[in-house]
């Protein structure tokens, strides 16, 4: 595909040895501990239905829940070893989960799900808010901006509630009760030092071999945050442009770790902010995923193209391309790393 190359200015676990993160609260957000297991109960005839479609295959139930814990969206996710998947939880019509358009506090494109199997056997999921003011909370009434759950997991929006269950080690013809107490108890952790050290926090009501690690992260920068620290090595160019736009920065490591939204809404950390009618005003997220840097579809409306198909997770070469809507339409965004 020809993009703009012009517009480029050039281009066994132990709690006690955990590190800890930074869990950054959202201004303003405030998240009110809930039941998981009648959450789970609720849900069961759904999570039920995913794992019979799965057919023992690798995956997660993403069930979303109102503020009576009446389901209201249900979308599984296939785990694989060699791939990334996704699903965005939002009041879009383009997300993976669609909210309600009642639920006023949950922006268009509001929570991405990164699902990925770890070997044959165990699948984790990043959980990244996208730039809201809201955040997301776990069970325990913890806010976070960004977590790695290492299997079945229960989250919340504002009145929204999530379970995330990872299908394949469910036993279908058990009862909804006793399916739940086979479900591993979930630990919280940090995962790097910060200002807010919260520590580990155990939430198990029942007896079961393993855990499920909730490690929270930082999220993706704010808008206003440096995408390249003071002193840090320059580890790649963005460039997003189209005849008469040009937008181009240099990303550091620790941006990628944390992603990097692209869109026309001033709440991403590269925005074009002007009107388009192919670029969603969240569009997609840049980060790095097990060494890769890859492009994710955040539910925009005219999707992430490559030569001439669209992709939801997209890995970018060391001189990647992409448009962002479709191809001749929309706007190129080229990666350019600089270990390269």
């Amino acid at each position: 595909m020809s993009l703009p190359r012009r517009l480029s200015s050039s281009a066994p676990y132990n709690p006690a040895l955990e590190g800890t993160h930074l869990a950054l609260r959202a201004p303003g957000a405030s998240f009110q501990a809930f039941d998981a297991e009648r959450l789970f109960v609720q849900g069961w005839p759904w999570i039920r239905r995913a794992a019979e479609r799965a057919q023992g295959r690798l995956g997660v139930a993403v069930i979303a829940f109102d503020g009576e814990d009446r389901v209201i969206g249900e979308h599984w996710v296939a785990a694989s070893v060699d791939k990334t998947r996704s699903s965005v939880v939002g009041r879009h019509p383009s997300c993976s989960v669609p909210v309600p358009a009642s639920f006023k506090e949950i922006p268009l494109r509001h929570l991405l799900l990164l699902v990925r199997a770890k070997n044959n056997e165990e699948v984790e999921v990043r959980a990244i808010d996208l730039h809201t003011s809201l955040g997301f909370g776990d069970e325990s009434g913890r806010a976070l901006q960004s977590a790695m759950l290492g299997g079945t997991a229960f989250l919340s929006i504002g009145a929204l509630r999530l379970a995330i269950v990872e299908t394949s080690s469910l036993d279908l013809g058990d009862a909804p009760e006793v399916a739940y107490r086979a479900v591993p108890g979930r630990v919280f952790a940090d995962e790097e030092p910060g200002p807010y050290l919260a520590g580990p926090r155990l939430v198990r009501a029942h007896d079961v071999d393993g855990l499920t690690i909730v490690r929270s992260r930082l999220g993706p920068l704010a808008a206003a945050g440096p995408l390249l620290e003071d002193e840090e090595p320059i580890r790649g160019r963005l460039t997003l442009g189209s005849r008469g736009l040009a937008v181009t920065r240099d990303v550091g490591s620790a941006a990628l770790k944390r992603g990097i939204l692209v869109g026309r809404y001033s709440r991403c950390d590269v925005s074009t902010q002007q009107d388009s009618e192919t670029l969603s005003r969240v569009h997609g997220l840049l980060l790095e995923d097990r060494g890769q840097i890859v492009l994710v579809d955040t539910a925009s409306s005219n999707g992430i193209w490559v030569d001439n198909r669209e992709v939801r997770v997209l890995r970018l070469d060391p001189e990647g391309e992409a448009w962002l809507g479709r191809p001749g339409e929309g706007l190129g965004l080229i990666w350019t790393d600089a270990l390269q």
